[in-house]
């Protein structure tokens, strides 16, 4: 008799814990696929451990770098798809080649950065663009879409940055624009 009360009651206590669960809902967010489409127009400068650089000197440095005909970066479009589902995130930006020589699309596979609140992408010397620092990231709305690149220079004391957004040291934190050694 016993152990009937108890088989019973443990049968109970499972069945409304595995409701209580159910009407909980998923712990995560359901997610979202989808595409966000920038331009490339504001260009600064960083030092290389990643700070903000107060130079004008650097500053037009990397204005004419990165409008040269060469290396142009300046009013390029980038189209990012990306993919949220719970903690599963990826992205992929795609724009044209910043080298005018080789006139084709670029696809960079973007990682998930960990950055607190908001989705946040980025590949460090992709293959495609070796001397770049790629990043993505939109608010937890799903608003807001930045692109950023920083452009490496091996021989300066500073890399160049452009972005879709005027401020992307609030987007993206600025640690990400650290530069590492080859």
């Amino acid at each position: 008799m016993m152990s009937v009360r108890r088989a019973a009651s443990h049968f109970l206590t499972t069945a409304i814990f595995a409701t209580a669960l159910t009407m909980a809902g998923p712990v995560h967010a359901a997610g979202k696929s989808g595409e966000a489409f920038v331009v490339l127009k504001y260009i600064s400068s960083v030092l290389r451990n990643g700070s903000p650089d107060p130079s004008m000197e650097h500053r037009a440095f990397c204005a004419k770098k990165l409008s040269e005909p060469a290396t142009h970066y300046h009013d390029m479009k980038v189209a990012t798809k990306y993919d949220v589902v719970g903690d599963e995130q990826s992205a992929k930006s795609n724009f044209p080649s910043p080298v005018s020589t080789q006139p084709l699309e670029l696809t960079v596979d973007l990682h998930p950065l960990g950055i607190e609140g908001k989705y946040a992408f980025g590949a460090f010397r992709p293959s495609p663009v070796p001397d770049d620092y790629v990043l993505f990231s939109m608010s937890l709305e799903f608003k807001d879409p930045t692109s950023t690149f920083l452009i490496i220079n091996e021989n300066k004391p500073f890399n160049c940055v452009i972005s879709s957004a005027s401020d992307p040291f609030t987007r993206i934190e600025s640690g990400k624009f650290a530069v590492d050694s080859k």
